[in-house]
Order: C-alpha cells, then structure tokens, then sequence
C-alpha cells in the first residue's frame, strides 16, 4: 500500500511541475510534522492523512503505516507542511474505488484541526467510532 501511495505523489507531484507546484525554491516555510493514527485505540494502519492549509495552499499527505504512524511530505523532496493552521482529514478510501471505513467527521466533514510550527511537530489523533468492513464505493 506504502507503494501505491508513493507512486501516487509522484504522479501529482510530476504533473505540477509543469505548474511549479513541486519545486522546493517556490515552497513557503514549512514544518516538519509526524505523528501516530488510532481509531478506538487500535493502530489505523490503511489510509492516508492530509493537512490541508487553511489560508490556501498546497496540501500535505502521508500514509499509515502498519503501527498507525505517517509522516507528511509536502513534494517530491520535501518533507512536511506549510506552517499555519490546517484542516486534517483522515481517510481510508483508496485511489481504487475503495469505500470510506471511518465516520465523515474525520474525512469528507472534517472536525480535526492542526497548527503546524517551524522545526518538528507531533501530531496524535486519537479517532473514535466504529469502522466499517462493507462500505459502499
């Protein structure tokens, strides 16, 4: 899955380059940021988190691995997210057609917010409510 994830940024990262979307001289300060992902106190290990700045701007992704953990990258060789405040969405759809497995307040309707700094940040969320085994697509 790690894979997939990566060969996804690269092909969004690769078709804004033509757009100077993915070039580190054109980033605005940004700020290192990883974390842990439970749902119930269990690890999230399948999904994706994504800190969506609110003032506008490109948004950073990471993906779960097998102990919930993620770190975010913001382009091809740079790591983070754009200091200010974010909305955080958490999904577990994939690229694929996959169904979403977790409550709307997390993904679609987001309630989570994050405040990313200069230098390193931890960001832990800690997500309740059931997951579901047969979403529809």
């Amino acid at each position: 899955m790690q894979l997939l994830a990566k060969l996804w940024m690269l092909v969004v990262c690769a078709s804004l380059m033509g757009l100077g979307g993915c070039r580190s001289g054109d980033s605005p300060p940004l700020g290192r940021v990883e974390g842990t992902v439970t749902l119930d106190g269990k690890p999230l290990s399948e999904g994706r988190i994504m800190f969506v700045p609110v003032d506008g701007g490109r948004t950073s992704t990471g993906e779960f691995d097998e102990s919930g953990n993620y770190q975010l990258i913001y382009s091809l060789d740079e790591w983070g997210a754009k200091v200010g405040e974010h909305t955080v969405k958490i999904t577990t759809q994939n690229d694929f057609g996959g169904g979403e497995r977790i409550p709307a307040k997390y993904n679609v309707d987001s309630e989570l917010k994050a405040v990313v700094e200069g230098g390193s940040n931890t960001f832990d969320f800690e997500l309740t409510g059931e997951m579901r085994k047969n979403p529809r697509s």
